[in-house]
């Protein structure tokens, strides 16, 4: 009796491992441990990430206003001053004193001479051009973090990580400021993505 059970039970157990739904059973478990990202929760792509971004970026641009006094008057003004030929002159880079350079500024006179060239002599335009293009950069910047961050520390940080890019008061007003301070952040946002890309190949 015993032997016939166990003969039964082999039976059937063949039976089940040639039916259809054993079978899609098992290539089901063999596609998750194949594929353990299947398990994983959903995280934007970063091609979807990059267009979050740049839509905030781009309304910051466009709509958000010069929170900083320091920006107008040593670097939006300086700046008009090289690109037109006239405008206010601070202490800072009065060559009596020569505390600031030239240098932050004029990679950002290149581009409005370029909007000039195409847009024609309106400074509005080419201020809203100039602004557009830090609030691109910033963006090209924070995608290179979010990428790092998804490849090191798993997507759920990244997921995190983009709410905070997103909906953060202080990356708004920031990402579009014609200031030193943002040029830094833009770099060191590109340094850490690069380190942390690298760091999980």
């Amino acid at each position: 009796m015993v032997v016939k059970k166990a003969m039964n039970k082999t039976k059937s157990s063949k039976k089940h491992a040639g039916s259809p739904e054993f079978d899609s059973k098992s290539k089901e478990s063999e596609a998750t441990n194949n594929n353990p990202g299947l398990l994983e929760p959903w995280t934007p792509s970063p091609g979807t990430a990059f267009k979050l971004l740049m839509s905030v970026r781009l309304c910051a641009a466009l709509w958000n206003g010069i929170s900083d006094c320091d920006e107008t008057y040593n670097y939006w003004e300086p700046a008009h001053y090289l690109k037109t030929g006239k405008g206010f002159q601070t202490w800072e880079y009065s060559p009596v004193y020569a505390v600031r350079s030239y240098a932050y500024i004029l990679l950002h006179v290149v581009p409005m001479r370029i909007f000039t060239t195409i847009l024609g002599e309106n400074p509005i335009l080419v201020f809203y051009m100039t602004r557009c293009l830090l609030g691109i950069a910033c963006a090209s910047a924070e995608i290179l973090l979010y990428r790092g961050v998804t490849k090191l520390y798993g997507p759920n940080v990244a997921r995190l990580l983009l709410v905070l890019l997103l909906f953060s008061a202080g990356m708004f007003i920031s990402s579009a400021a014609f200031l030193p301070s943002s040029f830094s952040m833009y770099l060191t946002m590109v340094a850490y993505g690069s380190w942390f890309i690298g760091n999980s190949s």
